[in-house]
This record gives structure tokens, C-alpha cells and sequence, in this order.
């Protein structure tokens, strides 16, 4: 696959303040709001004398062929449908040194909050009309690949979509795009591994606070850029190859998604493990084994969500002093014949 040239990395994160935006096609957002100015034509109006007028139909003409064409342009540029190609997005948008620096302090309680290992968030609530997630719809295209979350909103004069944050870290292959204001979602999840290359899994997510966040997992480094769009409200996230470095994803179940820690991790001390699931009553089950199945350690905790969506967990495990393989599992008991469900991952002990 060919990497498409897009318009910046996403270093850590990208943010949406609810402005409105110009409307699709209308140029490129860089590290503040550049765009193209809207071209206005106004009707002749008048009246004059029918030789005149005949003389000038030539003149007449070409202007109101000219009109037409703009006209056509503007609609065009509307339409929207999917697939929809790289031509017709209408912006991209990068965080700038100066975003970054100030939203830093924001970031720590953000990943607090989700197990997010991203360094830093820009976020800004002022203004935001509540929405929901009507639908989540894919695209293929030959340089890219695209993932559209479609909104819905009860201010029918909405001219932005809502709020949004996206974080991402280095080596980890999940994009989280938080929805701050949306609290909705008619969409639940996707898994995409055989039918795409850059999108494997897609999970909405209860976030402790009660709104949502839209996780997408990532094999492999990757170029992001992300577009607000219109008629309908919706947000498009592309992505194209950026590397060579592949990365191990989460692992995940029917009901479990766990996001940290990864196959193969090295724990000790205190570990910290995070993810999202549906089981019933929003019940999690973490235990971990050492290589002969003996219990070293267990806990419990409630996810935010099970009924409406994926919910979110974490919780702590102490790690004893130990060396070699182990097993953690991450789940819960099935209440007719009493068999564990969920995911389970080697580990290795990190010693003292």
C-alpha cells in the first residue's frame, strides 16, 4: 500500500474547541482556522431598455453560466455520501506546540481517568451541543482507509460536530477519540480485521464520567488525519501506512477488551489493568497465576456500562516478587456452569 500524503502527524493529540467550521471543501485547517473565503454572487436586478438588453445578452449569458458553475461547485461539495474520496474533505487539523503546552495538565487527568499512556490533551467544553452517535460506517480506498462517526443532535441549527479529543500514544495501536458531550451511541462495536488493513477492532466506551469515547485499533504505525464534515454532522478519521513497526494490539474477547497490560508484559509492583467490557452486571473478574495455575493474586470491579455499550474498568494488582511466566486473566464466571469467560494473557514476573 502506498502512503498517502496527508497534511501533518498527530504528534499526541488533536482537539475540536465547537466552533462552527465553514462548510465541506472550504479549504485547510492548519494549527489555527485558515480557510477559504465564500465567494457571494448577487442577482442583477434593474431595468433597462430593450435594446440594451439585447445587446448585452452575450454578457448576460456568460455570467449566468459562470453563477451556475459556482452554484453546482457549492452543492457538489455537500453531498457527503460515502464512499467519499480524498478530495472532498474540507479539513485537517494538528495539535501545535502552544496547544500542547497549555492542555498538558487536562492529558494527566484524562488518562487517569481511561488508562490512557498519551502525554497530553487539548480539550475545551465551552459551548457544545449534546449529541449522539447515530452510526459508525468504513471506507476502503487505495491509499487510505476511512472510519465516519455520524451525529445526531437536537439543535437542528448545529453547524459543528460535538466536542471531541483524540489521543494517541506511541507503540500502542489504539486512536481514542473522546466524545466529551455525547452520551448516546447506536453503535456498540466492529471487528474489521478481514476486511481492512488499519482497522481491526472498534469499541464505543462508557467513560467513567458517563460520555463515550470511540477506541480503533491500529496494527501497525500509521499517519492519522481527522476532518470534520457536514449534512449529516460527522467526523472522519483517516489513516495510512506510516511505517514498518507493527504493534501487539489488545487482547480481546466476545465481552473483554483488555487494554492494558499486553501479551507478553513484564509486571511487577503495583499493576495497573484497564479495558472495557459487557458482562453482565458490569462484572470483572482479574487473576493472576503463576506458570502451574496457582492463584497469586485476585480483584474485582464494576464496569461503567454493560446494557447501552461497552464499559470501562481498572483496577490494581500487587505483584508479588517473583520471576518466570505467569498467566492473567481478565473476565468473569459464567453464572449457569460456573466456566471463566473473558481474556487470557502470559506475563512475565519482573523479579523483586
Amino acid at each position: 500500500m502506498n502512503a498517502m500524503r496527508l497534511p501533518g502527524r498527530l504528534s499526541t493529540t488533536l482537539r475540536h474547541s465547537g466552533a462552527s467550521r465553514s462548510p465541506e471543501g472550504a479549504g485547510k485547517l492548519d494549527s489555527g482556522l485558515r480557510r477559504n473565503d465564500y465567494a457571494e454572487i448577487s442577482a442583477f436586478a434593474g431595468r433597462r431598455r430593450l435594446c440594451k438588453t439585447i445587446s448585452r445578452l452575450p454578457w448576460f449569458a456568460g455570467l449566468a453560466i459562470l453563477a451556475l458553475a459556482l452554484l453546482l461547485g457549492a452543492c457538489a461539495t455537500d453531498a457527503g455520501s460515502e464512499p467519499l474520496q480524498s478530495d472532498e474533505m474540507s479539513a485537517a487539523a494538528s495539535a501545535t506546540p502552544a496547544q500542547t503546552e497549555q492542555a498538558a495538565p487536562a492529558a494527566a487527568d484524562a488518562a487517569a481517568d481511561t488508562g490512557s499512556t498519551a502525554s497530553t490533551a487539548a480539550t475545551s467544553l465551552t459551548g457544545a451541543p449534546a449529541a449522539r452517535i447515530t452510526d459508525i460506517r468504513f471506507g476502503k480506498h487505495d491509499d487510505f482507509e476511512r472510519l465516519v462517526i455520524d451525529f445526531a443532535t437536537d439543535e437542528e441549527s448545529a453547524r459543528a460536530v460535538p466536542h471531541w479529543r483524540i489521543e494517541k500514544a506511541a507503540g500502542e495501536g489504539v486512536v481514542r477519540i473522546h466524545l466529551p458531550t455525547t452520551t448516546e451511541t447506536a453503535f456498540t462495536d466492529a471487528q474489521l480485521a478481514d476486511k481492512f488493513t488499519w482497522f481491526t477492532h472498534v469499541y464505543v466506551v462508557r467513560a467513567p464520567d458517563r460520555s463515550l469515547f470511540v477506541d480503533v485499533f491500529i496494527p501497525g504505525a500509521y499517519q492519522l488525519r481527522v476532518q470534520e464534515l457536514r449534512n449529516p454532522l460527522r467526523l472522519a478519521i483517516d489513516v495510512a501506512p506510516g511505517g514498518t513497526e507493527t504493534y501487539v494490539l489488545p487482547a480481546t474477547t466476545e465481552h473483554t477488551a483488555l487494554i492494558a497490560p499486553r501479551p507478553g508484559a513484564t509486571i511487577h509492583g503495583t499493576l495497573t489493568v484497564s479495558g472495557y467490557s459487557r458482562h453482565f452486571e458490569g462484572n470483572n473478574v482479574i487473576i493472576l497465576q503463576d506458570s502451574e495455575g496457582n492463584e497469586l493474586a485476585r480483584a474485582v470491579t464494576t464496569a461503567t456500562d454493560y446494557i447501552e455499550t461497552w464499559g470501562f474498568f481498572a483496577t490494581q494488582l500487587t505483584v508479588p516478587a517473583a520471576t518466570g511466566s505467569g498467566m492473567l486473566l481478565v473476565g468473569d464466571f459464567d453464572a449457569k456452569d460456573g466456566e471463566f469467560e473473558g481474556v487470557t494473557i502470559p506475563v512475565q514476573f519482573g523479579g523483586p
